[in-house]
């Protein structure tokens, strides 16, 4: 798997780091509703 993922990764270099970005900012995004759900329901974490 990792062979393909560097055969293909000069092309799809850009869009994977783009798409690393936009995850992290969704897991920091869930991480804060995650925070303040706790707080309301105090149930999860």
């Amino acid at each position: 798997e990792r062979k393909k993922e560097r055969r293909e990764g000069g092309r799809e270099e850009g869009g994977r780091e783009r798409r690393e970005e936009e995850k992290g900012r969704r897991e920091r995004e869930r991480q804060e509703g995650r925070r303040e759900r706790g707080r309301e329901g105090g149930r999860e974490g």
